[in-house]
């Protein structure tokens, strides 16, 4: 999240025009006395170009106008299948990703049953708690059946670290499968 914040706010300074950052090569707003090699009185120096601060907010109010980015489907992501609380599927042809993952919210204290299947390739699984960054579960390449006894409601992640994986991961709440 941190970090999210803080490319937010590089991408406002840079939408706004920051006076403090070096203008970018080419746009015409670099040319000075010192780089045309001519002296410039104090009247030629006022009418140089300067970057019209307008166009900044403009393209900030673009920005904030963008719809979310939407769900996985819609991102293209069709390895991942949320369908929580019936059940969430990852089913990979030699995907890569580091990391694939989503969010799944969990009402109350519960036991999950992990069913695993590596065929080819490489994957780490990871299910953290979102709020405190606890895992519960974490297996390298996993293989067969699992249960991952979720003591804490909220909200949890689910991680895949995959590189060239060929596989699947079914994740359902005990008790159905």
């Amino acid at each position: 999240m941190r970090k999210i914040m803080i490319a937010a706010v590089i991408v406002c300074i840079f939408l706004t025009g920051c006076k403090s950052v070096t203008p970018a090569l080419g746009t015409g707003v670099e040319k000075t006395a010192e780089s045309s090699g001519q002296s410039e009185s104090g009247e030629e120096a006022e009418t140089l170009e300067q970057p019209d601060e307008t166009e900044g907010l403009e393209s900030l109010k673009q920005l904030e106008s963008l719809k979310p980015l939407g769900s996985m489907e819609e991102l293209g992501i069709k390895e991942l299948e949320n369908n929580w609380p019936e059940s969430l599927c990852y089913n990979a042809d030699g995907v890569s990703g580091n990391p694939i993952y989503t969010e799944i919210e969990i009402d109350t204290p519960m036991t999950l049953s992990v069913y695993c299947e590596t065929l080819n390739g490489s994957l780490r699984l990871k299910i953290v708690n979102k709020d405190t960054g606890w895992g519960c579960f974490e297996e390298k390449d996993p293989d067969g059946e699992y249960t991952v006894e979720i003591d804490k409601a909220g909200t949890w992640q689910v991680f895949f670290y995959a590189k060239e994986h060929v596989g699947s991961v079914q994740i359902v709440p005990e008790g159905t499968k």
